[in-house]
């Protein structure tokens, strides 16, 4: 479940753990939201990743330019769309 992070009534901020997700194999994930695709941010082992690694395939589902391997964290914080 996502967690608020921010809210000023008319954009809602948001942070989701897809870590489950990772599987060692797969760089795409999908989210149970659609995102502002303006307003996501990866962070991969607590690292902010650049949005040059981010590509969307819809709006609720984007890829990375790596494979997350298994045991690693993916966290996205996002706007929800």
């Amino acid at each position: 479940m996502a967690r608020l992070l921010y809210s000023d009534g008319v954009s809602v901020l948001k942070q989701l753990d897809i870590s489950n997700q990772i599987d060692g194999n797969t760089n795409t994930f999908i989210t149970t939201e659609s995102i502002d695709q303006t307003s996501l941010r990866v962070y991969y082992n607590g690292l902010r990743q650049s949005p040059n690694d981010i590509s969307f395939n819809s709006s609720t589902s984007f890829s990375l330019s790596f494979t997350p391997l298994v045991g690693d964290f993916l966290f996205i914080d996002y706007v929800v769309g």
